[in-house]
């Protein structure tokens, strides 16, 4: 099911549990949906946040 923008700004504000109960959603699709919105946010689709420290490391 589409997620309205309400329900979005509920993701951004509030804990999963929290969004599921005032959503009538289970606790693994509000889950779901912000790890897509973190993907789609901080670009993870496009770079590894857990590569990152290797790249900034100077080498000894």
């Amino acid at each position: 099911m589409k997620w309205s923008i309400e329900e979005l700004a509920l993701l951004a504000r509030n804990s999963n549990p929290a969004v599921a109960e005032m959503t009538d959603r289970s606790v693994e699709e509000v889950a779901e949906r912000r790890l897509q919105r973190n993907i789609e946010i901080n670009c993870w689709d496009k770079f590894d946040p857990e590569c990152t420290h290797e790249i900034n490391q100077p080498r000894l």
